[in-house]
């Protein structure tokens, strides 16, 4: 957010006179100490940005950044993984016992 700020020659100030708040709650959203505003969604769109998304998790954080990247690199490449991720999960949906040919394993000894 900040660096799209910056990029748009954009002061706090002038950027919360855009979207009628005040520079200290700008400068609160761009530290992350507000999570919740009905400031953020105007921010974003002012400056041409997406909305930050809030995770569970680092792990959730993480798909989230590399799907990001991917989407930006190449929408193809990115479909295609996604279809492929997708029909992953569908496989992990199958009640026990519906295993498909070629998935059975050897009993353990």
């Amino acid at each position: 957010m900040v660096a799209a700020r910056k990029a748009k020659k954009l002061t706090q100030k002038q950027l919360a006179s855009r979207v009628g708040t005040s520079q200290n709650i700008v400068s609160l959203i761009e530290a992350g100490e507000v999570e919740s505003s009905s400031y953020i969604l105007p921010i974003c769109k002012q400056l041409g940005i997406a909305p930050p998304q809030f995770h569970e998790s680092e792990e959730e954080k993480h798909w989230s950044q590399l799907g990001h990247l991917l989407r930006l690199k190449n929408r193809k490449q990115f479909r295609r993984v996604m279809s492929l991720v997708e029909s992953l999960v569908q496989d992990t949906d199958a009640e026990p016992g519906d295993a498909s040919p070629g998935d059975e394993r050897p009993p353990r000894k």
